[in-house]
């Protein structure tokens, strides 16, 4: 909004994409695309205001520290699923970061973020699109991606580092999952 007051004259059109970077590379991805095949200012609008309620983020953290650190769960939540190794899947809605389960491992957390994943595609992946991001795992990351090419038939996606605002919060570890059919 502040471009806009800035330069009140230039054709800007403010989207909240309730989403992060992941959410957003593809959201971004999409309107490009749309504007490379003629879509106008108002039609690219419109495809990103649908595509912020079908695009889906879900990551796992590697340690509950700085969920707490950040004010998101409790010290006690931490230290309590710290000691049971507790992996919770946290997913973007309406722009907030919420809890969808809970996993007993890392890897496990993982492997039911993929079958959510598998489970939102809904034998569309080759149609999916998709973006990974990680903090400091860029092996588990490419393990990531190299299953969620085989699960759904997906073309390769594209791989980030989590930048530092959302890495404050994930700390290192986080593997995240964007996705839209």
């Amino acid at each position: 909004m502040a471009a806009q007051e800035m330069l009140p004259e230039a054709p800007i059109t403010v989207i909240d994409s309730l989403s992060t970077a992941m959410g957003m590379y593809l959201m971004l991805d999409a309107a490009a695309q749309a504007t490379a095949d003629g879509a106008t200012r108002q039609e690219t609008a419109a495809l990103l205001e649908d595509l912020k309620d079908r695009v889906s983020v879900s990551f796992v953290v590697d340690t509950l520290e700085y969920l707490a650190k950040g004010g998101r769960i409790g010290n006690a939540k931490a230290f309590l699923g710290t000691l049971l190794k507790v992996k919770p899947i946290l997913v973007l809605q309406d722009g907030l970061i919420e809890p969808l389960e809970q996993v007993r491992s890392k890897h496990k957390a993982i492997a039911r973020m993929i079958e959510l994943t598998e489970e939102r595609v809904n034998g569309r992946g080759k149609q999916a699109k998709i973006s990974i991001a990680h903090a400091m795992s860029p092996d588990e990351a490419n393990v990531l991606k190299e299953e969620i090419m085989g699960r759904l038939g997906c073309a390769e996606p594209p791989i980030s580092e989590v930048g530092p605002v959302i890495g404050t919060h994930t700390g290192p570890g986080v593997i995240g999952l964007g996705v839209y059919v």
